[in-house]
């Protein structure tokens, strides 16, 4: 019995040796596996990355030993081009609505940049935008941007240049038209401002900053705005109010809807608050562009034909006159020269109603054509300070001026000041 129990016991000992060496091995085994995979997978990676990449090796040349050389290796990593996708430039085909990008690739060709020489040659005094009316050259803009002019230069969605002749302007409207030679433009579309909603999306395409093909986005914010310009404040302009980023050269650029149609154009942006930019309403533009370009002015506008200062309440008291329009300058191509007016007289009335400044000359005068009369009360302190009070008859003539200005009184530093016109 004893003799069997250490036979089991011997046996039971080898077994366990045998199974600790089985496990030993096994373990070894899983151990080469997994670095084979490693391996392995680090080469397809390796592989894949070779086959995406295209791998260039330039050879050190400042090494005189080619076989030691050591090698610069260049990657070129893979770029994927943008998805070219179907109707891209449109939101509704059906409809014509078009994306921001078929917006821009519509108006586009048919903005300009516009630059303004002055005395000095060379280098342009400003910037403005313009938008292409028709193939043979015709060109709307503002009236501010090219008034005074010396030269005027063109440049195209294509980068070609042209330079460029006023046709006509209209200072009331701020408004004008110029012409290149050149017969190959691509015009814009036209289309309502009577149609435009507030919170509209619309584009604004010019040369914003000086830069030239510049697109900006937004929204109409407000309508049928009554704008006072900084150019001429002695009449208002409709605008509609839009919040699309403008700059200094965006003046003349074009206002877009989100069909490619030309709803106005850019005419002020008011500095005093953020995102408020105006533009003239392009229905109201149509009629003054199509009679600058048969004419070269408004047929319609009339004029006064002087400048003038207003002179407030307490100017008047100090100088012993009577407040109103301080007759600044006469312009000899009108009827007013031929009124009894002199310069330093003070209008008080026009028609009977007290005039106090622009807001009165335009209520005054709206509805008044070239040809039509108006009654002046003019009040006149001469040289040994008596004071009279008398009325005058002027007819209104055609609003012809294509510069800004009449032959106006020095200042005392030399230099002409601003006045208003009428």
């Amino acid at each position: 019995m004893d003799n069997n129990f250490d036979k089991k016991k011997r046996l039971s000992g080898e077994w366990l040796c045998a199974i600790i060496s089985v496990l030993a091995a096994m373990f070894v085994v899983s151990i080469v596996l997994m670095g084979a995979i490693a391996v392995t997978n680090s080469k397809i990676k390796d592989n894949r990355i070779l086959q995406n990449s295209t791998i260039t090796k330039v050879q050190n040349d400042n090494s005189n030993d080619t076989d030691n050389a050591a090698d610069n290796i260049i990657i070129e990593l893979p770029r994927a081009e943008k998805p070219v996708l179907d109707n891209e430039m449109y939101q509704n085909k059906e409809t014509g609505l078009l994306t921001t990008i078929g917006v821009a690739e519509i108006i586009l060709p048919s903005q300009v940049k516009i630059e303004v020489y002055g005395d000095m040659p060379y280098t342009p005094m400003a910037y403005g935008s313009g938008i292409i009316l028709t193939e043979d050259g015709y060109i709307l803009t503002n009236a501010h941007v090219v008034d005074g002019a010396e030269q005027i230069a063109v440049v195209f969605y294509d980068g070609s240049e042209a330079a460029a002749n006023v046709i006509g302007f209209d200072k009331k409207s701020d408004l004008a038209v110029i012409k290149v030679d050149r017969d190959d433009l691509s015009p814009a579309e036209l289309g309502t401002s009577s149609s435009l909603v507030i919170g509209e999306e619309i584009a604004v395409a010019g040369a914003g900053g000086g830069w030239e093909n510049t697109v900006t986005y937004g929204h109409v914010t407000g309508l049928n705005r009554s704008i006072d310009t900084d150019y001429m404040s002695s009449t208002t302009v409709h605008c509609v109010q839009i919040d699309a980023a403008a700059n200094p050269g965006n003046s003349g650029c074009a206002v877009v809807n989100m069909y490619g149609q030309v709803v106005g154009i850019v005419v002020v942006r008011d500095d005093k608050y953020e995102n408020i930019v105006f533009s003239i309403e392009i229905d109201d533009a149509v009629p003054i562009i199509e009679e600058l370009i048969a004419y070269g002015y408004v047929t319609s506008r009339a004029q006064v034909g002087i400048t003038y200062v207003p002179i407030g309440d307490a100017s008047a008291s100090a100088y012993g006159i009577m407040s109103g329009l301080c007759v600044m300058g006469i312009d000899p191509a009108c009827d007013a020269v031929n009124a009894d007016l002199m310069l330093y007289d003070i209008i008080t009335e026009i028609n009977g109603k007290r005039v106090f400044g622009s807001e009165e000359i335009v209520e005054v005068l709206s509805g008044k054509k070239p040809g039509d009369v108006i009654t002046l009360t003019v009040c006149r302190k001469n040289i040994t300070g008596d004071v009279s009070l008398f009325e005058t008859q002027v007819k209104l003539s055609p609003d012809t001026k294509s510069v800004s200005g009449y032959a106006v009184p020095d200042t005392e530093d030399g230099t002409k000041d601003d006045y208003n016109d009428e």
